[in-house]
């Protein structure tokens, strides 16, 4: 505390000052405390400052080292390489695969190793070529800004797929002398990318096979026999009946429009889920009988298929529509011929002994 008048060090609580002999009052007193409760507030609060950079700092390397961990988990080995002197400095020993690597003090000795002991034989030359240090000098200057090539090695007595990557790292002086390089286990991802290749060809297949199933089929159904539910797939809207709707309905609608070609029972006897039943027994069981509309003139086979069981008994089918109007029409022509040149040598035959009995 000091003296407002002469500046003179007083003792706290004084009431006046024995240098110059003023009265010292309360306000000044208080003046001083507050003045010097402002400068603790402002240590305070740039102490606290410094606190809060200090976490965000340590936040942003925390975050920092965690992306990287997660960016090169999968990595097997990492190399600082300075390409003109032909030296590297080892970023990640995890690996016990690559440790014999780490005896070698050359980046050419170090490739020599890894291409002769863990390279797979087909991809040698390939490995080779990327990791010659005039080639990477010579991509870098071209202005790449990465080398990569996907190879095989053998980790463990199996064939791992890996990617050894190669990033320049541009010096003050504008030159890539250094390189950060990498090898990455790419095998999950690999085996990943083929089993979804082969799905697509699969499904590229299936898909070939069912566009030529629907343009052999005149219409494909489900029926359902527990919910008594019908519905079709390329439907002809142009029919009495509805696309979907009570399979009771439709038993009744059908057996209106079209007759079993063998005649023996009723359109709705064939289609009836009793008599589905009763022909499909197991899962590879399929049920087909031929039918027509009411004059002739439209002939159709249909194929029943399981898809839903409950216990033992058939529950869903696929109903399959095909027309065959045309075959059986060339099946009555060729019947037709083949009547008329038998009543034709029969004929033949009748005037020949004929005559020849005269």
């Amino acid at each position: 505390m000091k003296c407002g008048f002469c500046g003179n060090e007083l003792e706290n609580g004084a009431q006046f000052c024995p240098n110059c002999g003023m009265i010292i009052s309360l306000g000044e007193e208080n003046e001083t405390a507050q003045e010097n409760d402002t400068v603790v507030e402002s240590v305070y609060n740039v102490f606290k400052s410094n606190i809060e950079k200090e976490k965000k700092a340590k936040h942003r390397i925390q975050r920092g080292t965690a992306f990287h961990n997660a960016y090169t988990e999968s990595n097997l080995c990492e190399y600082y390489v300075n390409l003109d002197e032909n030296t590297f400095e080892s970023l990640k020993e995890t690996d016990p695969l690559f440790g014999m690597l780490e005896n070698n003090t050359m980046w050419d000795e170090l490739t020599h190793e890894y291409i002769e002991h863990f390279v797979y034989e087909e991809d040698k030359d390939a490995v080779e070529g990327i990791y010659d240090r005039n080639y990477i000098l010579r991509k870098f200057k071209e202005g790449k800004n990465e080398l990569s090539l996907v190879s095989r090695i053998l980790k463990d007595g199996r064939i791992r797929w890996v990617r050894n990557v190669i990033i320049p790292d541009v010096t003050e002086e504008n030159r890539c002398r250094y390189a950060m390089i990498f090898v990455r286990d790419i095998t999950e991802a690999k085996k990943e990318e083929e089993d979804l290749k082969a799905l697509n060809q699969e499904n590229a297949a299936k898909a070939k096979l069912i566009e030529g199933i629907v343009k052999l089929v005149d219409t494909f159904a489900i029926f359902e026999f527990d919910r008594d539910h019908y519905e079709f797939f390329n439907f002809d809207h142009n029919k009495n009946y509805e696309s979907s709707g009570k399979y009771s309905d439709f038993m009744v609608k059908i057996s209106d429009t079209y007759k079993a070609v063998a005649d023996v029972e009723s359109m709705k006897h064939y289609i009836l889920p009793e008599n589905i039943r009763k022909k499909i027994k197991t899962e590879n069981d399929i049920y087909q009988f031929e039918y027509c509309n009411l004059d002739e003139s439209v002939y159709k086979t249909a194929s029943f298929i399981p898809l839903e069981w409950d216990g033992n008994v058939l529950t869903k089918v696929l109903a399959i529509s095909q027309n065959i109007t045309e075959a059986k029409t060339l099946e009555k022509d060729s019947r037709r011929a083949l009547k008329e040149a038998y009543e034709s040598a029969n004929r033949a035959n009748e005037a020949k002994t004929e005559f020849l009995t005269n």
